[in-house]
């Protein structure tokens, strides 16, 4: 197969990146894309809106969705008509986006986050059903199929998510992997580790990072579209907020990610190791990449003004942070060897560092 490999990364008007990928696709697992026959729908009716499909009901009737730990509970009772059609708004905000989904996702699957208060809060818990798994015994007995799952409970928050979980499935699809890849693309080994703003409390292997910069490059176009796109007053929440632009909501979700995309994406420049195929992708994936951090950075610009200096410094304060969680964990890793850390030290220790700073301003 001919491959035009730098135009496999962006989505194109012409569905060029989709055909590529779903030819990857059909010749390993067999994938062809799904027509959906569900009530509820996504993309202008070419996404069926289902339960997930993974999760376990016991004989008792208790659902593995029902566990008081998981954050992420079944969003079907919230999936309704009009809910849809909210995310739908942000979604096809972007064309090019827009005809991407329509011809790779084949099934959303709805959730709903117990840590956010209804709508009040901004952005989404999500995750995607690994294809690769239909290739277990068993497994959604037999069934082949790309499907993302998100939280409901922001609409714009549940757009970014879709994306960024479609940009995590694409790679996938191409054999390069978070921990693993198939050397198609990239060469380096698993054992070279490097920096990434998005995972702070350890060092990643570069597919780890080509995966990460991806799907955030993904979310935040789509912001992009939604900020320039989108007319009128933000459609969230009108009645609290009757004079927030679509570009104002939209910089809320973009002012933390634009640097971090900033420094992944040199991150990969420095390190990573290309095949032929990998150095035509990765010009097309840099190309993206390092056009949607200055068409980011207009946004920002023009939404906050004055005042986008402070507030992009503010935002790279990131660094630091993610240099002292590193030197959290690899201390906490001498004082024990079989500490295990992992997001949720992440957590813990951004919040006990948060809770720091503002003692000491308080003292001050």
């Amino acid at each position: 197969m001919d491959i035009q490999w730098n135009r496999v990364a962006k989505p194109q008007a012409d569905g060029y990146d989709s055909h590529i990928i779903g030819q990857f696709l059909k010749d390993k697992y067999g994938w062809q894309r799904s027509v959906p026959t569900s009530e509820l729908r996504l993309c202008e009716g070419t996404v069926g809106v289902v339960p997930d499909r993974t999760v376990v009901v016991s004989a008792s009737g208790i659902s593995s969705d029902d566990n008081p730990e998981n954050p992420m509970i079944n969003g079907m009772p919230y999936a309704t008509e009009e809910r849809l059609s909210k995310i739908d708004h942000f979604l096809m905000a972007w064309p090019e986006g827009t005809r991407m989904l329509q011809l790779f996702m084949d099934e959303f699957w709805p959730k709903w986050s117990r840590l956010m208060s209804g709508e009040a809060a901004r952005g989404s818990s999500s995750g995607h059903y690994e294809i690769l798994n239909c290739m277990r015994e068993g497994h959604l007995k037999g069934l082949v199929v790309n499907a993302t799952y998100v939280t409901l409970n922001d609409p714009q928050g549940c757009c970014e998510g879709i994306y960024h979980e479609v940009g995590h499935a694409r790679l996938e699809s191409l054999g390069l992997n978070i921990d693993s890849h198939d050397n198609l693309l990239i060469t380096n080994t698993q054992d070279e580790l490097y920096d990434s703003p998005v995972r702070w409390d350890v060092k990643r292997p570069m597919s780890a990072v080509v995966q990460a910069i991806y799907s955030w490059i993904m979310l935040t176009e789509a912001d992009i579209q939604c900020a320039t796109n989108l007319t009128g007053i933000d459609i969230k929440d009108p009645i609290k907020n009757p004079t927030l632009t679509p570009a104002e909501a939209s910089s809320n979700y973009m002012l933390g990610n634009v640097p971090k995309l900033q420094d992944g994406l040199e991150e990969i420049r420095k390190h990573a190791k290309l095949t032929p195929a990998g150095v035509d992708f990765m010009d097309g994936y840099l190309e993206w990449g390092d056009s949607v951090v200055n068409r980011g950075l207009t946004v920002l610009k023009e939404v906050h003004k004055e005042n986008f200096d402070a507030r992009y410094a503010k935002a790279l304060e990131y660094r630091v942070k993610r240099e002292q969680v590193l030197q959290e964990v690899a201390e906490k890793k001498k004082e024990n060897e079989n500490y295990q850390h992992g997001i949720e030290i992440t957590k813990k220790l951004m919040n006990e560092l948060e809770k720091k700073e503002s003692e000491d301003s308080a003292e001050q």
